[in-house]
């Protein structure tokens, strides 16, 4: 073992039975409550949203659309919310909805977002089973749990939908404690369970493995099984992206990659653009690719800031996790999407299984077990007080951001209200017969997923049986106007009848 670090019970090193497993088999009442806490927070967040129809085509209807037509033995594709129909593996290389398909016929609509809290409980769970094996100090590792699951990235994901690297990224506790129990088939499994999570995985569990070479607690047996997943990882990642999905749609760079064009016009001229100029790209870490809502550089000063609080300062101590961070910060800072380089959406996931970890392999070091309690307290708070400033006050809510606060606000009155007649509007979906096809606005996609047939309205393929609107929802891309001459359309139209004006919701069907 390269490595001793300390133990939290007393005995300053580690013992095989610790790397092989201790008993941490029994579940406790604090573990049990942290748990609990964290499971209505999501909860309150995401179902809620879900119920309140804020949940949307993209991408919670799209993803749920897709699984169940998987459950099906129907290749999903992008028609939902493109005029084309090319596979939905052109926009994310995501086999995960694959593995979760059979369970929409459990959960329906709701499936989706069952699989994404009981991953992140589930990865906090590894957090601290990781925690316990390198520390045998409960304290400590419930604090670190909580760091991992209420986490401004964490917290953040949960508002906006579904997003497969959210499950992906609860692995990575439970990815290294296979690491740390030497159990190399496990860690096989976990990686490649991240791994087919998103097409952009393997370019930051290729530094990963890599990295983790250089933790002092890895055992140097592993050091070839992290060199072949370092190497698999990213090969992955570069056949998915560089050869796989552009020859799936046609395209030199892909829908996602397009993100990253003003750095080349492929990706053989980003790597050669990178080599001549690497001040040209490497500015892209602190200044705004584009004018960002005219925050300028101050969005990305404000993320590094929240990171920093929420568990970064470790990564100053211990450079193999400074390298994993670094891949990440890479493809969200280098992106054209102020979304990516803000504190929004689901783009800081990672960090939430990353920071406490890093943050673990300081506290492990001290052996001191009151001071060590002490600092996981504090650390604690600082992420805590982090997410509540991303929930309240950061600049991206006076800009891009525009209904977050009653997405997000889970201890806020208004979370719980709606301009809509939720009830009724629930009560008409349910009227629309099963199977049939629909172009509906993007708040009820989500509602109605359960069919082959499903576009987000303007999108309309193969004259689609029924539309489906909100009076008080404009479809992206129509103004309100546009809107408005739409709705007159169908109101007039021989081929259209109005079969219900009810809760606000309008619903036309189709003429025979």
């Amino acid at each position: 073992m390269t490595g001793t670090p300390p133990g939290g019970g007393g005995s300053g090193r580690f013992t095989e039975t610790a790397r092989k497993g201790n008993g941490m088999a029994r579940w406790n009442w604090p573990l049990l409550l942290v748990l609990s806490v964290f499971l209505a927070v999501y909860v309150l967040i995401s179902f809620v949203n879900h119920w309140f129809f804020r949940t949307y085509a993209l991408d919670l209807g799209l993803y749920t659309n897709a699984a169940w037509k998987y459950a099906h033995g129907i290749v999903a594709d992008r028609s939902l919310f493109t005029w084309n129909h090319d596979p939905l593996l052109t926009d994310h290389f995501d086999l995960h909805l694959i593995l979760w398909s059979p369970l929409t016929y459990l959960f329906g609509e709701w499936t989706l977002l069952v699989v994404q809290v009981a991953a992140a409980l589930w990865g906090g769970v590894g957090m601290y089973r990781l925690a316990m094996a390198l520390t045998t100090d409960r304290t400590t590792s419930m604090f670190l749990m909580a760091c991992c699951l209420g986490s401004f990235g964490m917290i953040q994901a949960f508002g906006f939908d579904f997003h497969s690297n959210v499950v992906a990224a609860m692995a990575l506790p439970w990815y290294f404690l296979a690491l740390f129990r030497r159990r190399k088939g496990l860690a096989w499994t976990w990686l490649f369970f991240m791994l087919v999570a998103r097409e952009n995985m393997g370019l930051w569990l290729g530094v990963t493995a890599f990295a983790s070479i250089g933790i002092n607690w890895m055992d140097s047996r592993m050091r070839r099984t992290l060199l072949l997943q370092g190497g698999t990882a990213l090969v992955w990642s570069a056949v998915v992206i560089v050869w796989v999905m552009p020859a799936m749609d046609g395209n030199k760079m892909n829908f996602q990659t397009l993100r990253y064009a003003h750095l080349g016009p492929d990706w053989a001229g980003i790597v050669k653009n990178f080599l001549r100029h690497p001040m040209h790209v490497l500015q892209y870490f602190v200044v705004p690719v584009e004018d960002e809502e005219h925050l300028g550089n101050a969005l990305k000063l404000e993320y590094y800031v929240a990171l920093l609080a929420s568990g970064a300062w470790a990564l100053l101590f211990r450079w193999p996790y400074l390298l994993m961070a670094l891949s990440l910060l890479a493809q969200k800072m280098l992106s054209s999407s102020d979304a990516m380089s803000g504190l929004f959406y689901q783009y800081s996931v990672e960090f939430a299984g990353l920071l406490p970890i890093a943050m673990l392999d300081v506290l492990q070091r001290v052996r001191s077990w009151p001071w060590r309690h002490v600092l996981a307290f504090l650390g604690f708070g600082a992420v805590v007080g982090t997410t509540i400033y991303t929930l309240d006050l950061p600049l991206e809510h006076w800009s891009n951001a525009h209904g977050a606060h009653d997405r997000l606000r889970f201890y806020q009155a208004r979370h719980y209200r709606s301009k809509l007649d939720v009830a009724g509007v629930h009560r008409v979906l349910k009227r629309i017969p099963a199977g049939a096809s629909i172009s509906a606005v993007s708040g009820l996609v989500p509602h109605l997923a359960g069919r082959d047939r499903l576009y987000a309205f303007p999108i309309m393929h193969d004259d689609p049986e029924y539309l489906v609107f909100l009076k008080d929802e404009v479809p992206w891309p129509l103004t309100s106007a546009e809107f408005g001459q739409a709705l007159d359309h169908y109101r007039s139209s021989p081929e259209w009848r109005l079969a219900v004006d009810s809760a606000g919701v309008l619903v036309f069907q189709r003429m025979p």
